[in-house]
């Protein structure tokens, strides 16, 4: 059932690729679709994709991406929360190293760095 919300809600909100940005997916433009219900959707579909790419790994024995605790369930604000903390460190190294190319980083890429950052594997 929930998953049949999601998709009218993806369905309800999504945007036409006409109406976003051009590379509007990269750290760069996240300011402009901040708080967006599409950026929203897109990081936790993100999420969502890494955690079953995480669940891939376990069930083939090799090693995962992060150690998300069992009892821990992830949701929208979740996933916003850690990639926003990602994206500054992101930023951070942009200002040190003035290296455009880290701006235009996808924001799947900084969430990844930011889940492998907040659960770490021992």
């Amino acid at each position: 059932m929930k998953f049949l919300f999601a998709c009218i809600g993806l369905i309800a909100v999504s945007a036409s690729a006409a109406d976003l940005p051009t590379n509007w997916n990269t750290v760069r433009k996240y300011d402009e679709m901040r708080g967006t219900p599409t950026i929203k959707l897109y990081l936790a579909a993100a999420g969502g994709a890494l955690l079953a790419a995480n669940a891939e790994l376990t069930f083939t024995k090799r090693p995962v991406l992060y150690c998300q605790p069992n009892t821990l369930t992830l949701n929208f604000d979740n996933y916003v929360s850690i990639f926003e903390k990602a994206r500054e460190k992101q930023i951070s190294l942009f200002e040190f190293s003035k290296d455009q190319s880290l701006l235009d980083t996808p924001v799947e890429m900084v969430l990844l760095s930011g889940l492998i950052e907040t659960f770490p594997c021992k």
